[in-house]
């Protein structure tokens, strides 16, 4: 999932700007879910750090360095992986980045066994393009046996990402 990544370029400029830049003197390999930026590694899990912190003004250049560099695709590939950290990982970039694919990808990462990961993965799945690949899987996520993703699943096909007591009492 390494990304060949310049010293400049949009992620290095994001990172210069939130001080999270690793020291250009550590050599730290590519991981999965990491950008490869020569000598050291720039991780997708550090930009959208940066992104979910507090800031003045627009993130649109977080979200264009993390697209940049692979976010998608690293998204599709960490959601299958075996480590919670990666999967929450995987669900993070997918609700930044919608994509009409995410959507297979979050119906299993919906019920994770992470805590940390389904109700992440069940934000990413409300914020994604409603297609018809979607609302099927959303239908098939009213019959969980979570009683709360039912719910859930019940209020996105409804074309709401909150919960009504209409919703329960279905």
């Amino acid at each position: 999932v390494g990304v060949a990544l310049s010293g400049e370029g949009p992620a290095v400029a994001v990172l210069e700007q939130h001080r999270e830049l690793p020291e250009r003197e550590r050599r730290v390999p590519a991981q999965p879910g990491e950008v490869a930026a020569g000598p050291c590694g720039v991780a997708l899990r550090e930009l959208v750090a940066v992104y979910d912190r507090p800031v003045e003004g627009s993130r649109l250049a977080v979200l264009d360095a993390i697209r940049e560099h692979g976010g998608e695709e690293a998204a599709l590939s960490l959601a299958g992986s075996a480590d919670a950290e990666e999967r929450l990982l995987a669900a993070r970039l997918m609700h930044l980045l919608r994509d009409p694919r995410h959507a297979a990808a979050l119906e299993a990462l919906v019920a994770d066994a992470d805590a940390d990961t389904a109700r992440a993965s069940r934000d990413a799945f409300g914020a994604q393009p409603r297609t018809d690949s979607w609302e099927a899987i959303a239908h098939r996520l009213t019959g969980a046996p979570d009683p709360q993703l039912a719910v859930r699943a019940r209020a996105w096909l409804a074309g709401r990402d909150f919960v009504t007591p209409e919703d329960v009492r279905a």
